[in-house]
């Protein structure tokens, strides 16, 4: 019988998607530090076999490769030997597959879904507030012909980070509502913390510094809020009368006092002129943010841990002025 050589196009397809990530509850691929996104590599291959398959995938600084979900192997679940792991590249060595023969299509696919994570510890700088994480991979394999050009495909996050900013730190006393403090006189602060970033601000730490003269009778919470409506729970500080300093510490309830991108917390407390205070004093405090982070310690991302996120801090100091 004469030989007869059939040839056939070859219709391997390679693409990579976002397919979940941590940061509820949108699976939009909009992250913060510390959450942790999985990543579809599909393979798209015709019925039979196929040989030397390799997909190596680059992640972008700022990212670490955690774990592989699931290989789902043309509509059941495959098994693969643990990929390659150095630097930034991954390589996940598939080696020579069949694709059953059935006459089926919508079971053509190999698929291998792994996690990463958007590392903390300064990976990436606060600023800019988004910054886009392009992710790239390529699938390589063996034709008869030979090697083929290996084969690109992409996807990318957005990384949202907070940034605090003390906007505004008001004083005002009980007699006369003005700026001039007596001996015994009650003393109202209103601090206003913007958060002036794209994503939330978490476990807050709020410090003041009062000036002597205002030391003795502690600090006392009146109420803290966000202007966009909602009433949070009171804190009391911890507070040192010898240095004066007040600390609130932010951090409880998981999303208890959380700051939306855009939104600004308001915090009121009082203190009181000391009974020794004396005459022509201008008496200035110190209010900053210590410290924020980027996800809540009692609302840690699924399969991560909260030495993961990342910590910020401490901003600009405010004052406001007293006079005696």
């Amino acid at each position: 019988w004469p030989f007869v050589q059939v040839t056939t196009t070859d219709s391997t397809a390679f693409s990579k998607q976002v397919v979940s990530d941590t940061y509820l509850p949108d699976d939009d691929g909009v992250l913060r530090v510390g959450d942790r996104v999985n990543f579809a590599l599909q393979v798209a291959l015709q019925e039979g076999s196929h040989t030397d398959l390799v997909v190596t995938d680059t992640l972008p600084a700022g990212m670490a490769f955690e774990q592989v979900v699931s290989v789902d192997q043309f509509g059941a679940a495959g098994t693969l030997a643990a990929p390659a792991v150095s630097g930034q590249t991954v390589t996940f060595d598939i080696g020579d597959i069949t694709n059953p023969v059935d006459g089926d299509a919508s079971n053509d696919v190999y698929v291998i879904t792994y996690q990463a994570r958007v590392l903390n510890l300064d990976a990436l700088s606060q600023q800019p507030l988004v910054q886009t994480l392009a992710n790239s991979a390529e699938l390589t394999y063996t034709l008869v012909s030979g090697p083929v050009t290996p084969v690109p495909a992409t996807a990318s996050i957005d990384v949202h980070q907070p940034l605090l900013d003390v906007t505004a730190v008001n004083v005002t006393t009980a007699t006369g509502a003005d700026a001039v403090v007596t001996a015994g006189e009650v003393v109202t602060y209103t601090v206003d913390i913007q958060n002036n970033g794209q994503a939330p601000a978490y476990d807050v730490q709020i410090q003041d510094v009062l000036p002597a003269g205002l030391r003795v009778a502690g600090v006392t919470t009146q109420s803290i809020e966000l202007l966009s409506g909602a009433a949070l729970p009171v804190q009391a500080p911890t507070y040192d009368p010898v240095t004066g300093q007040a600390q609130w510490d932010l951090d409880g309830a998981a999303d208890a006092w959380t700051i939306p991108a855009g939104d600004t917390l308001r915090l009121v407390y009082t203190t009181q002129g000391d009974a020794d205070l004396g005459a022509s004093l201008t008496l200035d405090n110190s209010v900053l943010v210590n410290l924020y982070f980027s996800f809540d310690n009692g609302d840690v991302p699924t399969d991560g841990d909260a030495s993961e996120r990342e910590d910020y801090g401490p901003t600009a100091a405010l004052s406001a002025l007293l006079d005696q």
